[in-house]
């Protein structure tokens, strides 16, 4: 089991994959839109 501090950490973790993901999906979106490709 983790410790409070190492769930912290893995919340934080979990946290900042997402709003990386949700950053490039809307640039992917934005790209789309614009009709052009996709990047790698």
């Amino acid at each position: 089991m983790p410790t409070d501090d190492q769930q912290r950490q893995m919340r934080r973790f979990a946290g900042s994959g997402r709003f990386v993901f949700n950053k490039a999906l809307v640039s992917q979106k934005e790209r789309y839109g614009r009709g052009e490709k996709k990047l790698g």
